[in-house]
C-alpha cells in the first residue's frame, strides 16, 4: 500500500483546496480560519510522531519481557507459546519452551490436541500479542472454537491466571506529565510486529488434557 501514498496526499491536498476555496465564498475571515486548519494537524502530527518515536527510545518489549521472566520465573519452568510472531520469548533463560501455532486451532485436530496437551504440562502460557486471539473473539460466529478457547483462558476457566502485562505504547512524558496511547487495536504491523502486547498467565489449577480438549467442542 506504501507506493499508494503520495498520489492519497496529493488527492487530499487537492480536496482540501477545494473545500477552502468553496468556504471563501461563504465567510469572512478566511485567511485565520486556513491557518488554524492547517496549524492543527501540523500540532496533532507532531505530537503523535514524538510519542511514537519514544517508542525505540526505549528496549524492545519482547526483550524487556524476556528479562522479567527470567527474574521471575524458576528454573526449568515449562512455558506455552504462541508461535508465529517476530520471535518466540522468552529469549534466555533455562526454561522448556513449548511453541505452537494456534491459527490452526479451528480447523486442526491435531493442532487441538497438541495445545491440550501443551497446557497440561506448561506452568506458564504467554500470549505474545493480540493477533489471535482478537481477531478470532471478535468473529465468533466463523470462529466458535477458538473464540471459546480464548473466552475461557481470560475467564479462568482454563485454569491460568494473568499475572503480567508488559507493552511499549507511544508515550510523552514532562516531568510527572504522562501521555500514553494504547494503540493494541492498531494495524497489525505496527501492534503485532512492532510493538506487541505480551500478556503472562501462570497456571493456577492443574486440569487434565482431557479437560482441555472439552473446551474446543461446540
Amino acid at each position: 500500500m506504501i507506493p499508494t501514498l503520495p498520489f492519497i496526499y496529493i488527492i487530499i491536498g487537492v480536496a482540501i483546496d477545494d473545500w477552502l476555496r468553496n468556504i471563501k465564498k461563504r465567510i469572512d475571515n478566511t485567511e485565520i480560519f486556513t491557518h488554524v486548519l492547517v496549524t492543527y494537524p501540523i500540532i496533532i502530527s507532531f505530537i503523535f510522531a514524538a510519542a511514537f518515536f519514544s517508542i525505540y527510545l526505549r528496549p524492545d518489549v519482547r526483550i524487556t519481557a524476556s528479562n522479567w521472566i527470567e527474574k521471575n520465573f524458576p528454573e526449568n519452568s515449562t512455558i506455552l507459546v504462541e508461535s508465529g510472531n517476530v520471535i518466540d520469548i522468552p529469549l534466555k533463560g533455562n526454561f522448556k519452551i513449548i511453541s505452537l501455532f494456534f491459527y490452526n486451532l479451528e480447523t486442526d485436530t491435531q493442532t487441538r490436541s497438541e495445545i491440550a496437551s501443551g497446557l497440561e504440562e506448561a506452568d506458564y502460557f504467554l500470549i505474545q500479542s493480540r493477533r489471535v486471539f482478537v481477531n478470532h473473539q471478535r468473529l465468533p460466529d466463523l470462529y466458535p472454537k477458538t473464540a471459546r478457547f480464548y473466552n475461557a483462558l481470560f475467564d479462568g476457566k482454563l485454569g491460568f491466571e494473568q499475572i503480567k502485562e508488559l507493552h511499549s505504547y507511544p508515550m510523552l512524558q514532562i516531568g510527572n506529565w504522562k501521555l500514553e496511547i494504547p494503540d493494541e487495536k492498531a494495524e497489525e504491523t505496527w501492534s503485532v510486529f512492532d510493538h506487541p502486547v505480551i500478556r503472562v498467565f501462570k497456571k493456577s489449577k492443574q486440569l487434565s488434557k482431557q479437560e482441555y480438549e472439552k473446551f474446543f467442542e461446540i
